[in-house]
């Protein structure tokens, strides 16, 4: 499961750039920077990035047996997919 975890705290510097450095994030690790007003609006920013990152992820992942791609590849049947499965299967030829 994703599991997005801080490597080490986030740095907020006085121009309202937060950087952040991420692990386990798609298996890999992930640098996120944010414009904001303050640390909390920062902090805010990621947790909707990390949020979306885990919905698209339950999605997409083609190695998470429980991902819609996944069960879609493994199924016998005609299934319903999400406009997210969808519009990204729709880039392949």
């Amino acid at each position: 499961a994703l599991s997005p975890q801080p490597a080490a705290p986030g740095a907020f510097n006085s121009q309202g750039l937060f950087l952040s450095h991420l692990e386990n994030v798609l298996g890999t690790s992930f640098d996120l920077k944010i414009l904001a007003s303050g640390l909390p609006q920062a902090r805010q920013a990621e947790s909707v990035v990390i949020n979306e990152i885990k919905r698209l992820d339950a999605v997409l992942s083609s190695y998470r047996s429980e991902s819609e791609f996944r069960q879609w590849m493994q199924s016998t049947v005609e299934t319903s997919l999400s406009d997210d499965l969808w519009n990204v299967l729709q880039g392949f030829d």
